[in-house]
């Protein structure tokens, strides 16, 4: 039989059992009980109170901490998501990292996640051949669980494990040179020319694949800007928040091959689908085309994502300011900005040779030094003062 030790009534009651002391209290009718993992009397009623305070706050029982297991925070963090109206590709990625990684941790009670255990599933993983920064995301989603449980009153701060952080390096360095980039748009013409048109928007402004393939018509409008020379007509193209990456709305004018190609478009509009970029009125993927086409020209290992990169450089080698070109491309911050503005052998090289001419002219010059004359008499003057 467990030791009880009364208190007053309403006012919850500690007990032992094998010297663990267990909280017995009710709320709202519901009996609790519950172990504190602890054999000194002190921490226990401090707890009691606690639980007391917060059913007394809530007026509900508290979710027990002890009982929530990894699948509970998972299941919790998704529908999350969902409330909160979050992209459908990170609600899928979520789902897809559970169900391939995360389902390593979900039989495991949530105090249960230890640093060991997050070590453990890295090494599997890796030996799964699976790479680091896969690894480090399917943790990352897993702490945003625990952040979430936390900030739902269902775990405290010092519940939340401390899981490994991957070094993770995998900004790529390729860029889509003009002289490359134009042979592989005359292969994607000779595969699909509707796709070609999408290949060469995105290349030209920046924007990201979803942003170009999902454009609907109801984005392009036509306005009347005043300037010095006066009114001129302008095509703007205006990015929702809810299509933006970063929730950002953005406007782009466009003018020169972007409005050729927009003018194209329209010709080939078709009112039973809303997209400016179709193929026979149904949205394109496109993902064979690019293949193959980088097949065709020798560059196997190109991707869509680096003609964003290349358009944020050309931008600036065409000497647009960086605030510029973060406003068309979409960027919030410099760091991300720099991350795809990779300074790459050539504009090394370009610099090197600008110096060795600069240095070399400077040698050819004569110099402009005039020898420091003593004035004597000025001397002896200022010494006799």
């Amino acid at each position: 039989m467990p030791r009880r030790r009364n208190s007053r009534r309403g006012s919850g009651t500690l007990y032992q059992r094998g010297g663990i002391y267990y909280l017995d209290y009710s709320v709202g009718g519901q009996q609790i009980r519950v172990s504190t993992r602890s054999r000194d009397r002190q921490i226990a009623q401090g707890l009691l109170i606690e639980r007391l305070a917060e059913a007394l706050a809530t007026g509900r029982a508290p979710v027990r901490a002890e009982r929530l297991t990894v699948r509970d925070l998972l299941t919790r963090y998704e529908t999350s998501l969902e409330v909160a109206g979050a992209k459908e590709a990170t609600r899928q990625s979520v789902h897809s990292l559970r169900r391939s990684h995360l389902v390593f941790f979900e039989p495991y009670r949530a105090l249960d996640v230890t640093p060991d255990l997050a070590r453990r599933f890295i090494l599997e993983r890796r030996t799964a051949a699976y790479k680091d920064g896969t690894i480090a995301l399917a943790l990352g989603y897993l702490h945003t669980a625990y952040a979430l449980a936390v900030q739902d009153g269902l775990l405290r701060p010092g519940h939340v494990p401390h899981l490994p952080r991957l070094r993770v390096e995998n900004a790529r360095q390729i860029f889509i040179e003009p002289a490359t980039f134009w042979p592989l748009h005359a292969a994607l013409v000779g595969l699909c020319a509707d796709f070609a048109d999408a290949v060469a928007f995105a290349y030209l402004s920046g924007w990201r694949r979803e942003e170009v393939l999902g454009l609907p018509w109801t984005e392009i409008s036509e306005a009347r800007r005043i300037t010095a020379a006066g009114a001129v007509d302008v095509t703007l193209v205006r990015l929702p928040p809810v299509r933006s990456k970063n929730r950002t709305a953005r406007e782009l004018e466009i003018a020169g091959p972007l409005l050729a190609i927009v003018a194209k478009r329209r010709r080939l509009r078709r009112l039973d689908c809303p997209y400016v970029f179709h193929r026979t009125g149904h949205r394109m993927d496109g993902d064979r085309w690019w293949a193959a086409a980088c097949a065709a020209i020798g560059r196997p290992d190109l991707e869509f994502h680096d003609m964003r990169r290349s358009s944020t450089r050309n931008l600036r080698r065409a000497g647009v300011a960086e605030d510029v070109i973060m406003k068309i491309s979409g960027h919030l911050s410099r760091a991300m900005f720099t991350r795809y503005n990779i300074v790459d052998t050539t504009d090394i090289g370009d610099a090197m040779r600008a110096l060795t001419t600069y240095v070399q002219d400077g040698a050819r010059k004569p110099a402009k030094v005039a020898p420091l004359r003593r004035n004597g008499a000025g001397h002896q003057k200022k010494q006799r003062r």
